[in-house]
């Protein structure tokens, strides 16, 4: 008798646990299917993945190194253009422009559309033989651009480069390579002054640019003395009213670049950027 209520007592006890944790008669869980040890949060987070756009057929221009080729006239001879694309980081202007000491011709393509004017792929809105386009551009929105000698001869060496411009809330930061400043100069504001610190060293070209006016730039080193030899400050080694200067900079040191009119009195706007190129532009 004593046996049989012991048993009684442990069977009493065994039910109550169970009913504690829920237990149906398909085993452990709740009485709607759950485990019985808590639900557990499965959210699901999405990864928006860009896709990989594929690779393209024409070999790519960036901001970061400018493309250096020649160009022959006769296709026994080598290549007598070359095409290029291009996939702009930002919307905003950009800037195409060759350097070298033949005339060339340039167009631009956008889904199969040339952006150029009629009349303007040779329109020499560059100086001398440079040529000089200036192009809204939708960020990653695939551009083609196609340069080629506009006279006969048998051969040519060019660069092709191109820049983006700086908005306008970005003007007092530093200055990034591939990246032009836009500012205004007048007599109340007669200079401008940008930073550079290069991620690699090698050489760089620092360049202005004024529609009108000629301008005088200086580069100083990070100890802040002159980079620019005596008298090429405005020694017009760009073309016409540009300057252009090509220095050695060391990577993680700053230098200082600063813009001025030629003459104080003069005004307008004017910009300054710094490009590479594995050819000297000079």
């Amino acid at each position: 008798m004593k046996d049989t209520r012991s048993r009684i007592k442990i069977y009493l006890m065994l039910f109550a646990f169970l009913n504690s944790m829920n237990v149906t008669a398909g085993g452990f869980g709740s009485a709607d299917g759950g485990t019985g040890f808590g639900k557990w949060d499965t959210q699901e987070v999405e990864e928006e993945e860009e896709e990989e756009r594929p690779k393209d057929v024409y070999p790519e221009m960036s901001l970061q190194m400018a493309k250096s080729f020649t160009l022959y006239d006769d296709v026994d001879d080598g290549q007598t253009l070359v095409t290029y694309s291009f996939y702009p980081e930002v919307t905003g202007w950009h800037v195409f422009q060759t350097y070298g000491n033949t005339d060339t011709v340039m167009e631009i393509y956008h889904n199969g559309h040339s952006i150029v004017p009629e009349g303007e792929s040779d329109g020499d809105r560059g100086d001398g033989n440079n040529e000089l386009h200036h192009q809204w551009l939708e960020a990653k929105e695939r551009i083609t651009v196609q340069v080629y000698l506009h006279h006969h001869m048998s051969r040519a060496s060019v660069i092709l480069n191109v820049r983006t411009e700086d908005p306008l809330e970005e003007l007092y930061k530093p200055s990034k390579l591939g990246y032009a400043k836009k500012f205004w100069l007048d007599p109340g504001r007669s200079y401008f002054t940008t930073r550079f610190t290069p991620k690699e060293s090698g050489w760089y070209n620092i360049e202005t640019f004024s529609d009108d006016e000629d301008t005088v730039m200086e580069i100083y080193n990070p100890q802040g003395h002159s980079m620019v030899a005596a008298g090429e400050s405005d020694g017009d080694r760009g073309v016409d009213n540009e300057e252009l200067q090509r220095k050695y900079f060391d990577a993680g040191k700053t230098y200082t670049i600063q813009v001025y009119m030629e003459d104080s009195d003069d005004e307008g706007f004017a910009w300054v950027h710094v490009w590479r190129s594995s050819w000297n532009p000079l």
